[in-house]
C-alpha cells in the first residue's frame, strides 16, 4: 500500500513547490487584517472629521476597539456628550455653544474627544448691556442670537437712546445722570429695545450727616451715606462689610452707638478702601443745673459779630456738657438771634453793657457783658457845632463807624481844601477850628487802620455865616 502512495505524494509536493511564494504572503496578510471577533479590547478610540462646528451643523463621530496587538476587534461603543445630544451611532447634535466633550465607551474603556461649537447664524437681536454708571464710560454692546439660543457679540448695531439715533458698532456712552434710559438696537430687519438702570459708580467714600444730635445714654443708629467719586448714593451693603470707631461711647459693626460723655466726637467707618469720618455731638440728658454760655467765652464783644449760645448743662447721669435750647428760649438786650444748623447766634449791635438770659428747662441764667464797636468800614468829619461862623470856635474830629452804625473818634488827621489854613488848629487828638471870612470851607481827614490795615478818607464842605456884632 504505501508503495502505491509513494509516487502520488511526490507528484502532490512537487506541484506545491512550483506555486509563487507572494500568492503564501498575501493569503497570510488578509488572515492579519481580520476583526477578530474572540480578542479582548484594551483601548478605544474616537475618530472626528472636524475639530470646530457650528451650533446649526451636525456631525458625526466614529470609534474603534483594538487589542493589545493594536488589532481593531468588534464591540458595542456607547455614546455620550456634555452638552448636546448624540445618536447610538455617534452623529452631534449641538445645543449650545463652547467647548464640549464627546465620550465614547465600551465596558470600562473610555475615550474623550472636545469639539468646539460656535453660535449659529443669527435668527434675533439682543441687547447685552444690562446696567450703566452715571458719568462713567459705558459701552454698548448687542448679541446675535442663532436658533439654538446662543449668543454671539456683533459690533454692526445701530443705537438710538430714547428715541434718538447715538451712534453704530460700540460706541462709549456716558450718562450725566442715574435713572432709566430705553435703548434700542437694530442690524438688517432685526430690532430689539430694553430699559436700562443707570446708577452710582463704584463706592468711593462714607459721608456722615452734618447735624448728629444724641442725648448722653441714649442710643442712635448712624447711617452714612455711600456715594461714588461723583457724589451719587448707592446702597451701603456695596461696599462691603464695615468696620466702625468712635471717639467716645461705644459702637459695633452695624453702626449702633451708644452715648456716654456729652461733647463732639469723631465717628470713622471703613469697608476696605473706602472709609469716611463724621461728628457725633452728645448732649446731656435731663437737666439738674445750666448755665448760659457764649462762644467764645471773651472779656469783650464786638458789635456786628456772631457768637454762639448755649446752655452748660449738668444732666440727671452726672454728664456735663454743652446744649443749645430754642432760639426762643433765649432774650437779649440789643442786637439779634438767630438759626443756622440747629445753634443759636447772638449779634450785638449797641456799644455798652448789654445782658442775655436764657432758659434751660426752668432754670434761669443771666449773663452781663461789654460790647465794644466793630471793625471800620468808613469815616466822616464831625464839625460841633455843625453851623460855622465867623469868629466863633468849633471843633472838628475825625470818627469811624462800623456796620451797626456805631461810631467812635479816631486821631486822624485834617486838612484845609477851602479856606484859611491858619484857622484850623491841631489839639493832639482833635482839632479847633475859628473862620475868618464868610463862605465855603472844606476840609479832608485821612486816618489809617491798623487793624485792618485800609487808609480811610473823608470830606466835609460847609457854609461859613456872619458871627455876632
Amino acid at each position: 500500500m504505501f508503495r502505491k502512495l509513494l509516487p502520488i505524494s511526490i507528484i502532490v509536493l512537487m506541484l506545491l513547490s512550483t506555486m509563487p511564494v507572494d500568492l503564501d504572503s498575501d493569503h497570510l496578510s488578509e488572515n492579519n487584517s481580520t476583526i477578530m471577533p474572540s480578542s479582548s479590547p484594551v483601548r478605544i478610540q474616537i475618530t472626528s472629521p472636524t475639530y470646530i462646528m457650528s451650533a446649526d451643523e451636525v456631525v458625526t463621530f466614529s470609534a474603534k476597539l483594538y487589542d493589545s496587538v493594536n488589532s481593531e476587534v468588534a464591540g458595542n461603543i456607547i455614546w455620550s456628550s456634555t452638552n448636546g445630544t448624540i445618536t447610538d451611532e455617534g452623529t452631534f447634535y449641538p445645543w449650545n455653544s463652547g467647548v464640549i466633550t464627546i465620550q465614547a465607551r465600551h465596558t470600562n474603556l473610555t475615550d474623550e474627544f472636545n469639539i468646539t461649537v460656535n453660535p449659529g447664524i443669527g435668527q434675533s437681536l439682543e441687547i447685552s448691556i444690562a446696567t450703566g454708571q452715571v458719568l462713567q464710560n459705558n459701552i454698548l454692546t448687542a448679541n446675535l442670537i442663532d436658533a439654538r439660543g446662543n449668543p454671539n457679540p456683533t459690533d454692526q448695531a445701530a443705537w438710538s437712546i430714547d428715541g434718538e439715533y447715538f451712534g453704530q458698532g460700540n460706541p462709549v456712552w456716558i450718562p450725566l445722570d442715574i435713572g432709566s434710559y430705553q435703548l434700542t438696537a437694530r442690524l438688517y430687519q432685526m430690532e430689539a429695545t430694553s430699559t436700562v438702570e443707570v446708577v452710582a459708580g463704584s463706592p468711593y467714600e462714607f459721608i456722615f450727616a452734618n447735624d448728629i444730635l444724641v442725648r448722653s445714654g441714649s442710643p442712635l443708629q448712624l447711617e452714612p451715606n455711600l456715594v461714588d467719586v461723583n457724589g451719587y448714593s448707592m446702597d451701603t451693603t456695596l461696599a462691603g462689610s464695615q468696620l466702625w470707631f468712635v471717639e467716645n461711647g461705644s459702637i459695633n459693626n452695624t453702626g449702633y452707638y451708644y452715648a456716654s460723655n456729652p461733647g463732639v466726637w469723631n465717628v470713622t467707618v471703613s469697608a476696605g478702601p473706602v472709609s469716611g469720618t463724621g461728628t457725633i455731638r452728645v448732649v446731656p440728658a435731663d437737666a439738674t443745673a445750666s448755665s448760659l454760655a457764649i462762644i467764645p467765652n471773651d472779656d469783650v464783644y464786638y458789635a456786628g459779630e456772631m457768637y454762639e449760645l448755649a446752655s452748660f448743662r449738668t444732666d440727671n447721669l452726672g454728664f456735663s456738657g454743652l446744649i443749645t435750647p430754642p432760639i426762643t428760649n433765649f432774650t437779649v438786650s440789643s442786637g439779634t438771634l438767630s438759626q443756622e444748623n440747629g445753634r443759636v447766634y447772638w449779634t450785638p449791635m449797641t456799644m455798652g453793657v448789654q445782658t442775655i438770659s436764657m432758659d434751660d428747662s426752668g432754670f434761669i441764667s443771666t449773663t452781663s457783658v461789654t460790647v465794644e464797636h466793630g471793625l471800620a468800614i468808613d469815616t466822616r468829619i464831625k464839625m460841633t457845632p455843625q453851623n460855622l461862623a465867623v469868629g466863633q470856635q468849633s471843633t472838628v474830629v475825625v470818627q469811624a463807624y462800623d456796620l451797626a452804625g456805631n461810631s467812635w473818634n479816631v486821631n486822624g488827621s485834617i486838612e484845609v481844601l477851602i479856606g484859611n489854613q491858619s484857622t484850623l488848629v491841631s489839639q493832639q487828638d482833635y482839632y479847633t477850628l475859628t473862620p475868618d471870612s464868610v463862605g465855603a470851607f472844606a476840609v479832608r481827614g485821612s486816618w489809617f487802620d491798623e487793624v485792618s490795615g485800609i487808609l480811610f478818607e473823608s470830606q466835609s464842605i460847609e457854609q461859613v455865616g456872619f458871627g455876632e456884632l
